[in-house]
């Protein structure tokens, strides 16, 4: 999941290092005139952004793949769960229920699936207090059913890396490794 994400870093990195060789080596190429110069350094700028548009949106549905893949992990109703036929409705109707609740309606019906062992219950719950950023029903879901955590503590580590969670600086680093190719 992250893989694909860093290959695709990877690719503009060296695709912007493969530009600055190529920039140097016309403008350091006596044999041409000014306006030849300026010409090739034109057609590379125009080649480069244009393989540097094609790498960003792999790079952007890359983060969107994993992000499905990490929410989907921890989130997605899982087939094969072994549970009765209609499981599945059922926890569409959990997430929807969550959903209309406010943080006491989420809470009670917490403690009512923590008391009937409903991990699916837990699940809904964890999956609308993580939307809400309500940290605390956060922490008592994985408390309930602890076999979420790793999978919740991926999700928060992709959102960190990748995600709106970011740091600001992480946020800059990102945009200046996307930004046009200036030659």
């Amino acid at each position: 999941m992250v893989d694909k994400i860093s290959q695709k870093l990877g690719e503009i990195l060296k695709l912007k290092q493969q530009v600055r060789e190529t920039a140097e080596r016309i403008k350091s190429d006596g044999d041409l005139t000014p306006e030849a110069r300026r010409r090739k350094l034109d057609e590379l700028r125009q080649m480069a952004n244009q393989k540097l548009d094609e790498l960003r949106e792999q790079y952007r549905q890359a983060v969107a793949e994993a992000r499905e893949q990490a929410y989907q992990a921890v989130f997605g109703y899982q087939a094969g769960w072994g549970e009765t036929p209609g499981e599945r409705q059922r926890y569409l109707q959990l997430l929807s229920q969550a959903g209309e609740m406010n943080e006491v309606g989420l809470r009670r019906l917490l403690d009512n699936a923590r008391l009937a062992g409903d991990n699916l219950a837990v699940k809904a719950i964890l999956r609308e207090a993580h939307t809400r950023n309500l940290v605390s029903v956060v922490n008592d879901c994985l408390a309930i059913s602890p076999g979420l955590a790793a999978g919740y503590q991926r999700l928060l580590e992709f959102e960190q890396n990748y995600g709106s969670q970011r740091p600001a600086d992480a946020k800059f680093g990102e945009r200046i490794l996307l930004a046009a190719i200036n030659v």
